[in-house]
């Protein structure tokens, strides 16, 4: 099972919604400390010194902290959504995986009792084949 996300993983998940959705606000630029998380940016390298820039800066406007602090609130609960469904795919994928494998063993069985059923209509044929030239030797 997955831990929970660690403070600077939180940190860095809200940090990253909250420049998600002051990109698709046409009415608010987005911090120049924050350059550092830019999809675009040719530095995507950001260390926790760019991430403690961006937060500080993301707090000198009300609604860019209010963004960020409500996604803090949130990490935990998608963290918490995203595991279930990732059990549940886990658990589906188990089950397809088990299911097929049955259906393999039981088509292996079916064969098999297929062929050993024809070993013995064989077998019973040649049996009586032999029986037939016993009895006419006797005569």
């Amino acid at each position: 099972m997955m831990d929970d996300p660690g403070e600077e993983e939180r940190v860095r998940a809200a940090v990253s919604m909250t420049l998600c959705e002051l990109a698709t606000a046409r009415h608010h630029s987005t911090p120049l400390e924050c350059s550092p998380f830019f999809l675009d940016s040719e530095n995507l390298v950001s260390g926790p010194s760019h991430l403690s820039n961006c937060v500080d800066a993301l707090s000198r406007s009300a609604q860019h902290w209010s963004s960020y602090s409500g996604y803090m609130r949130e990490i935990p609960q998608l963290c918490s959504s995203l595991r279930r469904w990732n059990d549940l795919d886990a658990a589906k994928s188990l089950y397809k995986n088990a299911t097929l494998e049955k259906l393999a063993l039981l088509r292996l069985l079916f064969n098999r009792e297929k062929r050993q059923e024809e070993l013995i209509e064989r077998w019973e044929t040649h049996l009586e084949d032999s029986l037939t030239i016993c009895s006419l030797r006797l005569k």
